[in-house]
């Protein structure tokens, strides 16, 4: 089920499910994060830009 974060934080926002995919809608960079204490990077994704996950499991992110 898709979710939207109209104004993503540069703080650590957890998802309430793991995400296999991204759309990046925003003229800001996107961290993206395997675990709840946005410690573990994934990639970061770059603004307006759409990318899925297969091989990874992002749990939390926020803005750069």
């Amino acid at each position: 089920m898709p979710e939207k974060y109209g104004d993503p934080s540069t703080s650590c926002t957890v998802l309430p499910f793991v995400a296999k995919g991204l759309i990046n809608a925003t003229e800001r960079r996107t961290a993206l994060y395997g675990d709840k204490a946005c410690t573990q990077l994934i990639l970061i994704e770059p603004a307006q830009n759409f990318h899925s996950y297969p091989s990874h499991e992002v749990k939390a992110f926020r803005t750069l």
